[in-house]
């Protein structure tokens, strides 16, 4: 993990130049709202916690920095499943983990189209804490964006802020989708206090993904938004919303209203 965030003048945001940026093996989204993505995976891969989506009955993309030796379980619709085959990503952080079995969960179909600044998203990953589970987030895409401090330093990434929630550790691997639902990015990297995301765009990894995986190669339909140099202009990293609490439940409560689906409630016997 790399701390690399200076605070700018301007008190409500931080301008990222030798910045933070988070490459995250625990923990999770907090202030979130209740996930509704079955596809939605928690990966324990050699004692590293991370996110990941169904794409294939069999296959879960995920983040590649999450890959690790080690004891190892999936959790997919509170089904446990083992990873049977792990397929990196020669340079992006990407990977494709293979279930020991197929699972019902439905999977999410890759985007169609780039992302575009100001298109609204959604992040999802697992936690915030004990109580919440698996959580979602809105997001705004800002730009595609290259020229970033290590760990990202060489490629380049979708940069969105997240709305209403904070990326957490754990959310790594997750899936940023597009306003229609498909998989439009997997979460790399976050800076500051978890307001700013930087996701591997799946459109531009879509071959590697699709034959590695075996499904059909979707038709990307537009082009890339301009790619930006975040040396020359740095990253915008807003302070929350909402004051953080330390506790995600309240966080959610304070950013979406209550919801008594994100609160497990013991049953009485």
């Amino acid at each position: 993990m790399l701390n690399w965030m200076k605070k700018a003048a301007v008190a409500a945001a931080i301008a990222i130049a030798s910045s933070t940026i988070v490459a995250p093996p625990a923990g999770a989204i907090a202030g979130g709202r209740v996930n509704n993505a079955d596809s939605l995976a928690l990966l324990i891969l050699g004692g590293s916690q991370c996110s990941g989506t169904v794409i294939a009955p069999e296959w879960v993309v995920t983040a590649k920095h999450c890959v690790h030796q080690g004891n190892s379980a999936i959790f997919i619709k509170k089904e446990n499943y083992y990873p049977k085959e792990a397929v990196l990503h020669p340079k992006n952080d990407l990977a494709l983990i293979r279930l020991d079995r197929p699972t019902s969960a439905t999977p999410t179909p890759l985007a169609t189209s780039h992302l575009q600044p100001q298109e609204r998203a959604t992040v999802a990953g697992w936690g915030g804490d004990e109580l919440t589970g698996a959580l979602m987030a809105d997001a705004v895409v800002q730009r595609r964006v290259h020229n970033l401090p290590d760990p990202l330093a060489g490629v380049t990434v979708i940069e969105s802020q997240i709305e209403r929630g904070r990326i957490q550790l754990g959310d790594s691997g997750g899936p940023l989708f597009d306003d229609q639902g498909k998989l439009a990015g997997v979460q790399s990297a976050a800076a500051g206090p978890g307001t700013v995301a930087f996701h591997v765009p799946v459109t531009e990894n879509v071959e590697w993904i699709s034959r590695h995986a075996g499904i059909p190669q979707p038709q990307v339909t537009d082009q890339p938004s301009d790619d930006v140099d975040a040396a020359k202009y740095p990253t915008v990293v807003p302070q929350p919303r909402i004051p953080v609490t330390g506790s995600s439940v309240l966080e959610s409560v304070l950013n979406y209203g209550l919801d008594l689906r994100s609160i497990p409630i013991p049953m009485s016997s």
